[in-house]
């Protein structure tokens, strides 16, 4: 649904992170988010899609979820792919798998 209809899924993932702060459910706020970055990125907003995904890496890293984090980080190496950017972003994402691996 993500790729065929985007402006719907926003709409699902925005309410399902409203009602999942509602209920003070942190994860269901960070998958909601994690949609997010996914809907961002097929409508090319990248700069959105980096920023939903920064706020979730910052939950799944607190949370130690190593999976999450792996997801998060695939899916933002993905979305700096599709943009022509400055090594500077590129640089970041090195030192941050860099201190991952420690």
């Amino acid at each position: 649904m993500v790729s065929s209809q985007p402006l719907l899924a926003e709409t699902y993932s925005l309410e399902a992170a409203r009602l999942s702060d509602e209920e003070d459910f942190i994860e269901g706020v960070a998958q909601a988010q994690f949609t997010l970055a996914l809907i961002y990125q097929v409508r090319g907003e990248y700069h959105k899609s980096l920023e939903y995904n920064l706020e979730v890496l910052s939950w799944a890293e607190e949370e130690g979820d190593d999976f999450f984090i792996a997801a998060v980080l695939n899916n933002m190496v993905l979305t700096m792919m599709r943009v022509v950017m400055p090594h500077g972003p590129l640089i970041t994402m090195r030192a941050r798998l860099t201190l991952l691996r420690r």
